[in-house]
């Protein structure tokens, strides 16, 4: 699925465990308690989308741009990597 157009998707609930969807396009998806562990989202695209009790145990998040997303700390914090991503509130991770 790596550089999927998802735009606006109801994923909500599914098992994405172990995917690859790096670079894709989830603008304003909904992954509500989706299981997105161990998934690679490098550079993946979800402004706005909605992460509300998304696992993200290991996930690869590296440069993903997640401005507006619905997520919380906790969530964010299980994640394997945020490097140069770009966080909710429009910040950069180091």
């Amino acid at each position: 699925m790596r550089g999927a157009h998802l735009r606006s998707a109801d994923l909500s609930s599914t098992n994405l465990s172990g995917t690859n969807l790096s670079n894709a396009d989830l603008l304003d998806a909904i992954l509500s308690s989706a299981n997105l562990s161990t998934a690679n989202l490098r550079n993946i695209e979800m402004i706005s989308a909605n992460l509300r009790g998304a696992i993200l145990i290991d996930a690869d998040l590296s440069g993903a741009i997640l401005s507006d997303a619905i997520v919380q700390p906790e969530q964010l914090e299980q994640a394997k990597s945020l490097q140069n991503a770009t966080m909710p509130d429009g910040s950069k991770h180091p």
